[in-house]
Formats: C-alpha cells, structure tokens, sequence
C-alpha cells in the first residue's frame, strides 16, 4: 500500500509531511484516523496558512525527483520526508492492547531525525479513537514545536467533594475548583470518598 501524505507550509519555509497510519489491516480506520490527524495538523497550524498535497501529487513530487515510494515501514518516515522536501513529519502507529486501541504518535524532524515529540491516543472503540486522534496531533505539535495552546476556565463542581483527575493526572484535589485547561477532548475521572469514581470523556470548547 502505497504512503499517503499531506504536506504543510510551516511559516515561510518549513514543510509538515503527515503519513499514512500503519499497524492495522482496517484501511478504512487507516484512512479516517490519518485525515483526522491532518485535519488537527491543519487546526492547530492554521490552516489559511498551509496547503494539502494530494496523493497524485506526492506520487509525481517523487517521480519527478527520480524517486518512489517503496519504503512503505514506519522506520522509514524520515527518510520519506527527506525525500519530499519536508523539514517535519508526522507518523501514526496503530495498536491494541487488551481490547483498548490506540495510535502512538511520533513528530520527527527529517534533517537531523531527531524525536521531537511523541502523543498517545487511545480508545475502547474505533469512534472513540478518532475524536481523540486530532486532538492528539495537536498536542504533539504544540509539544514539539512549543506551540502555545488554547486554553479555557473550566469550573467544577461536585456533592460531595471529590477529587478530579483529567487524563490520568490530578486537576483538583477537591471541589469545587476553576481550572484553565486546553481546548480539545480529554478524559475527566472524579473520585470520592468511600464512592464509584466516574469516567467520562468531555470535548472543552472556549
């Protein structure tokens, strides 16, 4: 199967090469997770800014460079980045674990292959999976290239007071409490003496 791309204008001369996801025979979850991470690429870059190169388009990039797409493996992406012209690429490898599905994401720079940042996004199903995979795309490239995010005020409140974890890590150690958190999808856990915690997946808007 052939690498699919999208290529970005990063301000005035870098270029952001997002691959196909690899790891899963399911080429139509392949297919929907690796335009949402274009189109979280896209969000957090602006889009106004950027162009999406079609897949006819990379193939002709690479014919006319006397090149091709063979290296279809995930190790490869920075070598295929190098040969489009990309300064940044994206990857997604695709995975589950004990009934979770998850997609680990890897922001690399292609001239000196260095790890920039890596995102892991997860869910118990595929719908799941991908409403949290641009959400994901944009965290790794606020991370890697130190991006600042958007932020809301998020007020919580609970009877009676609970702790609040927001994906895995602690938010409040009681309620209620305000809270800046990004913009985007995350999952909140509020646990109480003595009582169920509950888990529930919310999207933050500002």
């Amino acid at each position: 199967m052939w690498m699919l791309w999208s290529m970005l204008s990063l301000g005035w001369a870098e270029h952001v090469a997002v691959l196909e996801f690899t790891g899963s025979e399911d080429e139509d979850l392949v297919s929907i997770l690796s335009d949402q991470a274009r189109a979280g690429a896209l969000d957090q870059l602006d889009p106004l800014t950027y162009s999406i190169i079609t897949r006819e388009n990379m193939i002709q990039i690479l014919e006319d460079m006397g090149k091709d797409a063979t290296c279809v493996e995930g190790s490869c992406e920075v070598e295929l980045a190098r040969n489009i012209g990309a300064d940044l690429v994206i990857s997604g490898t695709m995975t589950e674990v004990g009934g979770v599905q998850m997609v680990m994401l890897k922001l690399h720079q292609s001239d000196t292959g260095t790890l920039l940042a890596m995102e892991r996004v997860q869910g118990t199903d595929p719908i799941q999976l991908v409403e949290e995979t641009s959400d994901g795309v944009r965290r790794l490239l606020r991370k890697g290239l130190n991006l600042s995010a958007d932020l809301a005020k998020l007020t919580l409140t609970a009877t009676p007071n609970v702790t609040v974890y927001m994906d895995d890590s602690i938010l409040c150690q009681q309620t209620p409490c305000v809270r800046d958190v990004e913009v985007g999808s995350h999952t909140f856990r509020w646990e109480g003496s003595g009582s169920q915690s509950i888990v529930e997946t919310l999207s933050i808007a500002q």
